[in-house]
């Protein structure tokens, strides 16, 4: 994102289905959003990071490391859509969205 190189996160947030209603709940209301995220580092993450920076040529990283918490609440900033409601409906919504946002 400093670099400029990603204009947009568009997370899609899916809930649990519900096999006696055939439908997927909201994803927030069903308890999917993890609620005690702790913002530790994840090693190998950060070690990919740097692996991948370095072979596409860009450097080292222009931000401190982001832990767990943090990454998860800036994706969250982002929301795009919540999947919900009938599988058909629930999809159909996202494929629209989708192809009417970019």
């Amino acid at each position: 994102k400093e670099r400029g190189m990603l204009t947009q996160i568009y997370p899609v947030l899916i809930g649990d289905f519900d096999k006696d209603k055939g439908e997927y709940l909201d994803y927030f209301a069903s308890g999917c959003y993890p609620k005690d995220v702790k913002n530790v580092i994840v090693k190998s993450i950060e070690r990919t990071v740097i692996n991948q920076l370095g072979r596409l040529g860009l450097g080292s990283r222009l931000v401190e490391n982001d832990g767990v918490k943090s990454v998860t609440e800036a994706i969250i900033k982002s929301q795009g859509i919540v999947i919900k409601g009938s599988e058909d409906d629930a999809f159909n919504n996202i494929i629209h969205d989708l192809v009417y946002r970019s």
